[in-house]
């Protein structure tokens, strides 16, 4: 299944008390955004990956991501929405696109590849916490209480 994937980092960070963006903190090696980042720049399925970002970032960013072509940078805007819809029309030639909050590192290859069979069967998946809700294509709920586990804020759209 060939996707593109759009990662969210264009919040402010209000709540974690930083002078900077809290996707740009480093834990061990690498930044909290590489972290979110990886697998999908590993999966060779992943054919684009857009960082919505705030412009001040965007220098900081393409230092972390200098070695990754499949990179680009899209300009955030004030709420997540419109970001999510600035990510959406940059990505608007795709056929599946997959949406990750930049500030969740913990999305793992298996929850990546369980899109597969879950974009055989359905054509929009919304995975939200440890819990994901299966729609089908008309809004009718096909699925309730699937655990996903370490999946924060996961978002998967099949775009027809």
């Amino acid at each position: 299944m060939k996707y593109q994937a759009i990662v969210l980092a264009a919040g402010d960070s209000t709540r974690a008390n930083l002078s900077y963006n809290k996707v740009l903190h480093k834990i061990g090696d690498n930044s909290i955004i590489f972290y979110s980042a990886q697998n999908f720049l590993l999966d060779k399925d992943c054919e684009k990956l857009y960082l919505v970002c705030k412009e001040v970032d965007i220098s900081l960013l393409k230092e972390i991501f200098i070695n990754y072509e499949k990179v680009d940078y899209v300009i955030g805007g004030k709420t997540r929405q419109e970001s999510v819809y600035l990510g959406l029309q940059a990505a608007e030639n795709a056929d599946i696109v997959v949406i990750h909050d930049g500030a969740r590192a913990l999305i793992t290859t298996s929850s990546i590849y369980s899109i597969d069979l879950a974009q055989i069967i359905l054509s929009l998946v919304v995975f939200i916490s440890s819990m994901a809700l299966v729609f089908s294509g008309k809004g009718r709920s096909l699925a309730e209480g699937i655990h996903g586990s370490a999946i924060l804020s996961f978002f998967v759209f099949n775009l027809f």
